[in-house]
C-alpha cells in the first residue's frame, strides 16, 4: 500500500506541474491574441496607393508602448 501512496503522490505532483504549464500556455496565447488584435487595428489604418502601403503618420508606433496590453 505504501508503494501505491508514493506513486499517487508523484502522480498528483505531475498533474500539478502539467496544470501550471497549461496555465502558462494559456497566458501566452492570450498575450499573442492581444498583440494580434493590436496589430490588426494598426493594419486597419494602412492605405494602399499605387500598390504601395503607407501608414498614417499621426498614429503612434505599435511598438512604442505596451500600455494597451492591459485592456
Amino acid at each position: 500500500m505504501s508503494t501505491f501512496k508514493t506513486e499517487f503522490v508523484k502522480f498528483v505532483d505531475l498533474l500539478s506541474k502539467t496544470q501550471k504549464k497549461l496555465d502558462e500556455a494559456s497566458t501566452t496565447i492570450e498575450d499573442a491574441t492581444k498583440k494580434s488584435k493590436k496589430i490588426q487595428k494598426k493594419l486597419d489604418t494602412v492605405t494602399v496607393i499605387d500598390g504601395t502601403q503607407l501608414l498614417e503618420i499621426e498614429q503612434p508606433s505599435m511598438f512604442d508602448s505596451d500600455s494597451e496590453d492591459n485592456e
